[in-house]
């Protein structure tokens, strides 16, 4: 007989032990076995798959049907012994919310430097020369001949008038600066987001009497 892979099995088949008594449907399927309500059978205990029936071999079967009936038979005493036959577990799951931080670039900071012309005045004091003409009288003397020629010739006389002129110079000099920090600062939000959460609910199947029946 050839055993039985996962690839022929698929989760809600029904599986029936070797007498042909129905022992539920597959829950889940793990690598070696199946889980029947809360009963784990590895595939070496399955017979044959047939369309959507599952047979467990004739051994397997009728263990399970001898540990049924004593379960019926017996439940307390199986309880005391602290098997649970046929015990499900079906995880409830929620959501976290985490926070990662990373590093991305908020905006940048520029720092222009632009020439302006303004007008300035500067006192200065400037000395210059000034000409003052003043008229003497003196005693009479005699001209020489050669004197006298040349004391009635036409004739300019200049005398040159110094001064001071201001002249503007201009050298650059630092009058200031503008230093450009960065620092750490910490401020504090609040992020939200829609998380999931399982809820289970058990339906007993049983039928609820109407009210005022």
């Amino acid at each position: 007989m050839a055993q039985v892979n996962a690839s022929q099995l698929r989760e809600g088949m029904e599986v029936h032990s070797g007498e042909g008594q129905s022992l539920g449907t597959i829950e889940r399927i793990d690598r070696d076995s199946i889980t029947v309500r809360g009963q784990q059978y590895e595939f070496t205990s399955i017979e044959r798959v047939e369309g959507n029936r599952v047979h467990l071999t004739r051994q397997v079967g009728a263990s399970v049907d001898s540990d049924r009936t004593r379960a019926g038979s017996g439940g307390a005493g199986a309880a005391a012994g602290g098997h649970a036959q046929g015990e499900l577990r079906v995880p409830e799951v929620a959501e976290r919310l985490g926070v990662e931080k990373r590093q991305v670039e908020t905006g940048e900071v520029s720092v222009h430097k632009t020439v302006r012309e303004e007008q300035q005045t500067v006192p200065v004091e400037l000395e210059r020369e000034e000409v003052s003409v003043e008229r003497r009288e003196v005693g009479e003397r005699r001209l020489a001949p050669g004197e006298a020629a040349a004391a009635f010739e036409e004739d300019t006389v200049r005398v040159p008038v110094r001064g001071e002129e201001a002249v503007v110079t201009k050298e650059a000099v630092v009058t200031g600066e503008v230093v450009v920090d960065k620092e750490r600062t910490t401020e504090r939000h609040e992020l939200g987001d829609t998380v999931r959460r399982t809820h289970v609910e058990v339906d007993d199947g049983q039928p609820r009497g109407r009210s005022g029946a």
